[in-house]
C-alpha cells in the first residue's frame, strides 16, 4: 500500500516539474474515466467509496493495480535507474526461491494455505495470488536470462517454476505455458537455449503431484467423461436460470451444480452470467462494478441493459476471467479501450527491442515485458487478472518502467554500445 501511495506521489510530482503523460498514460487515463464515471452514474460506487477500504478491496483494486503504470506514464527513467531496477528484480528471484526452498524443506505452515499444507502461498492470502505473482517473476527472470544466454542465471531462473506448481493455481500454470511458448514460437532462432527449459520441465513432471496432490489431480479431473458432461449441463442450466452473482450463497448454491469440480462448475455458471449481462448491453456494458451487486434491475432497453437500479456490494467476486468480466460490465467500449492499452505496452516493448538491439542487456529486458503482456493476458483467461493487484503491480511496474526508458531514449537518444552509461540523469522537462 505504501508504495502504491508512493506512485501516486510521484505521478503529482512529475507533473509539477513539468513532465507530460505520454500516450500510454493517457489511455489508461481514459480507461480510469469510463470505470468511474460509469460506476458513479449507475450508482455501483458513490464519492464516499473512494474513503471506503472495502472499495479498495473490491472494484477499487484495478485503480490501485495501475498507480505504478500512471505514475511511470510521467516520470523518466535514466539507465541508470534501469540498472538498479534490474538488480532489485534480481533480489526478488533470489529472495522467492529461498523462501520456497526453505518451506519446501521444513513444511513450514505460516508460508502454505490455510487448510492447504501442501500449497505454497508464501504471504499471500490465496493460491491465486501466489502462483500469479511467482509465474510474472520467473516468466521475466527465465526470458531475460535466456535472451541473454546467461546459462547459469537462467537454471537458477527455473527454480521459480517449482512455487508456480506448488501454489496449486491453474492461472499461473496457464499464463506461464502461454508466455513460455510464446518465447519459443515468436522469438527464438535457436532453439537450444531453451534445451534446460524443456529438461527442468520435463524433470518437475513427476514432481507436480507430490507439489500440489490438489491442483494435479483438479486439473487431470477436469478432462474426464464425467466432468465434461457436467460442465455442457451446468451451461445449459446457467442459460435457462436467472441466477445472479450477487445472490450466491454456497451452502445453498452447490445444490444446483452439476457433478464435476466444483471450482470449474462455478465458473461455468459466472462466465454464463456474465454473458447474459453482455448480450443484454454489448456496447457499454451493465455499468462498471455491478458485476457481484445484488438486486439488479436492467433498464428494459434493447441492447442498453444497464442496472441503474440494485445493492451496491464491495468484494472480490468475479467473473474468473477477464474478457467476461469487462464485457459484462463496461461491454465492447470498455473492452476495446483496455485491450488498447495493453497492445500500446506490448508494442512500445517491441519497438524498444529494436531501438536497443546493439544492447544485449536492455533488449532481452524489453523482449521479457513482450512476454510478460502474453502472460497476463493468458491469465485473464481463468481468472480476473487484469485487476488483481498481486500480478498486476509487479506487471504494470516492470512494463512501465520500460516505457518510461523508452521515452526517455527517444526524448535525448538511446545510449550507446560503446558507451551504454550514457543519460544517467533525467532528461529536462518538455515544454
Amino acid at each position: 500500500m505504501l508504495g502504491l501511495l508512493f506512485s501516486a506521489m510521484v505521478f503529482y510530482w512529475s507533473l509539477i516539474r513539468g513532465y507530460r503523460l505520454d500516450a500510454i498514460g493517457l489511455v489508461l487515463v481514459l480507461n480510469m474515466i469510463l470505470w468511474l464515471g460509469s460506476g458513479l452514474v449507475v450508482g455501483s460506487m458513490g464519492l464516499s467509496s473512494f474513503a471506503s477500504p472495502g472499495f479498495y478491496n473490491g472494484d477499487g483494486r484495478i485503480l490501485l493495480s495501475c498507480l505504478p503504470l500512471l505514475a511511470l506514464a510521467v516520470a523518466p527513467v535514466t539507465t541508470w535507474e534501469l540498472q538498479q531496477f534490474i538488480r532489485q528484480l534480481q533480489w526478488v528471484v533470489v529472495v522467492s526461491i529461498a523462501v520456497y526452498l526453505f518451506w519446501l524443506i521444513t513444511g513450514n505452515r505460516s508460508l502454505a494455505g490455510a487448510g492447504h499444507a501442501d500449497e505454497f502461498h508464501a504471504f499471500f492470502t490465496s493460491h491465486t495470488g501466489s502462483g500469479t505473482f511467482f509465474g510474472c517473476i520467473a516468466v521475466f527472470a527465465i526470458v531475460f536470462n535466456a535472451e541473454r544466454i546467461k546459462r547459469g542465471q537462467l537454471l537458477f531462473a527455473l527454480l521459480l517454476l517449482g512455487p508456480v506448481f506448488s501454489s496449486g493455481s491453474r492461472e499461473g500454470l496457464v499464463g506461464v505455458m502461454a508466455a513460455l511458448g510464446w518465447f519459443l514460437f515468436a522469438k527464438r532462432k535457436n532453439p537450444l537455449i531453451l534445451l534446460p527449459i524443456l529438461l527442468i520441465a520435463l524433470a518437475l513432471v513427476p514432481a507436480v503431484e507430490m507439489m500440489s496432490n490438489k491442483a494435479y489431480n483438479r486439473t487431470l479431473g477436469m478432462f474426464s467423461q464425467e466432468s465434461l458432461a457436467g460442465m455442457t449441463g451446468q451451461v445449459e442450466a446457467g442459460i435457462k436460470s436467472d441466477w445472479a452473482v450477487g445472490d450466491w450463497n454456497p451452502e445453498e448454491s452447490n445444490d444446483k451444480l452439476e457433478t464435476g469440480d466444483v471450482t470449474t462448475l462455478v465458473r461455468m455458471m459466472l462466465w454464463v452470467y456474465a454473458g447474459k449481462r453482455f448480450v443484454d448491453s454489448p456496447i457499454v456494458g451493465m455499468g462498471w462494478g455491478r458485476f457481484n451487486d445484488r438486486q439488479l434491475t436492467l433498464i428494459d432497453t434493447p441492447l442498453l441493459g444497464i442496472a441503474f437500479d440494485g445493492r451496491r456490494v464491495f468484494n472480490t467476486a468475479s467473473a474468473h476471467n477477464s474478457y467476461f468480466h469487462i464485457l459484462a460490465e463496461s461491454g465492447l467500449l470498455g473492452m476495446g479501450l483496455y485491450l488498447a492499452l495493453w497492445i500500446a505496452l506490448f508494442f512500445r516493448a517491441r519497438k524498444a527491442e529494436t531501438l536497443f538491439k546493439p544492447l544485449q542487456s536492455v533488449r532481452a529486458y524489453f523482449v521479457a515485458c513482450q512476454a510478460l503482456v502474453v502472460y497476463l493476458l493468458a491469465c485473464a483467461l481463468t481468472g480476473h487478472a487484469l485487476a488483481a493487484p498481486s500480478v498486476m503491480v509487479p506487471v504494470v511496474t516492470i512494463l512501465g518502467v520500460g516505457a518510461a526508458y523508452y521515452r526517455t531514449a527517444v526524448a535525448i537518444g538511446p545510449p550507446s554500445a560503446d558507451n551504454p552509461q550514457e543519460h544517467t540523469h533525467d532528461p529536462k522537462p518538455i515544454g
